[in-house]
């Protein structure tokens, strides 16, 4: 009865924690303290250069992501939006590809969208990314330079989601 019990309780606690969301506090940076905004290097991604104007107004907002970053979000359509992430030290531009841009649609009370923190490395992301066709929540971290998926959690189009 006991070895049971002990196999039952393993099983429980280690599913939940495969199962659990990463949060923001998973991937805690520092925010670095910079005096006067890094000039956009416009040479640093093939497409910068398109997307100056807004590239520049979101640097002039300041860091918002990872400690020393600034995502620039622009809309690409009904229900969908593009991003860059800034590097605010040396001015240089990634458009990451693995979300080039996010489409959504569904439940009018879902989340959508990116959504992040200037002390964190992590980037939600709630839609469907490069409309790729999975639409659900994925999670990424911001390492090297790139954004690393972490974890996907499928929507279930036939329920709407729990409101947290």
């Amino acid at each position: 009865m006991i070895m049971k019990l002990t196999i039952f309780l393993f099983l429980i606690f280690s599913t939940s924690a495969f199962s659990r969301e990463f949060e923001f506090e998973d991937f805690m940076v520092k925010v670095t303290q910079i005096s006067t905004i890094q000039r956009i290097d416009l040479r640093s991604h093939p497409k910068a250069r398109r997307y100056r104007t807004i590239l520049r107004k979101a640097a002039r907002e300041g860091i918002n992501f990872a400690g020393h970053y600034t995502i620039a979000i622009w809309g690409c359509g009904s229900s969908c939006a593009q991003i860059a992430i800034i590097d605010q030290i040396d001015g240089k531009v990634y458009f990451p590809e693995s979300v080039s841009y996010v489409s959504w649609g569904g439940w009018w009370h879902e989340k959508y969208g990116y959504h992040f923190k200037p002390d964190s490395r992590l980037l939600k992301v709630f839609g469907d990314p490069n409309e790729a066709g999975a639409y659900g929540n994925y999670f990424y971290e911001w390492a090297n330079n790139e954004l690393r998926l972490l974890k996907f959690v499928p929507r279930d189009p036939s329920r709407p989601p729990k409101l947290d």
